[in-house]
């Protein structure tokens, strides 16, 4: 009895997010906090990708990935500020921290840019990457959740 999902996602889960909207028009909108507009740095360098990834937990298995040239890949076939702009009219809003030092705001512009008259973005004065434990930030997301139910 599902008509339709809402996707939130904070870091590269709200980039991932984008992509998936882009692509199932089931998604009825999307929400990206801290994004990047692009994987292009860990294209570059996926070695020190994976070895980050392996060092912060979020990858716990030492004999992922199975193909790394398959892996490896991947991160410049993943192009949310191109999938951005398949859309709209649905909302999508970006939420970015004026002081992340892992993402720049300025990738929140060019996702924004990209979505044209469907995004509403918002930079927080003083926030940094950590979007999901700022009240400001989840005070957004339930606002513009509010505000596009319907």
């Amino acid at each position: 009895g599902v008509t339709g999902v809402w996707i939130a996602g904070f870091g590269t889960g709200g980039s991932l997010g984008i992509v998936v909207a882009a692509n199932d028009e089931d998604v009825k909108g999307v929400a990206a906090f801290g994004s990047p507009a692009h994987f292009d740095d860990w294209s570059e360098n996926p070695e020190l990708c994976l070895t980050r990834a392996k060092e912060s937990g979020a990858v716990k298995s030492e004999d992922f990935p199975s193909d790394f040239g398959a892996w490896s890949r991947e991160f410049s076939e993943y192009r949310p500020e191109l999938a951005i702009t398949k859309i709209a009219p649905r909302p999508i809003m970006i939420v970015h921290g004026a002081s992340d030092q892992i993402v720049s705001a300025e990738e929140a512009r060019l996702l924004a840019d990209a979505a044209g008259a469907s995004a509403d973005i918002r930079i927080i004065a003083g926030a940094g990457h950590e979007l999901r434990h700022d009240p400001r930030a989840i005070a957004l997301l339930a606002g513009w959740m509010d505000k596009n139910r319907g």
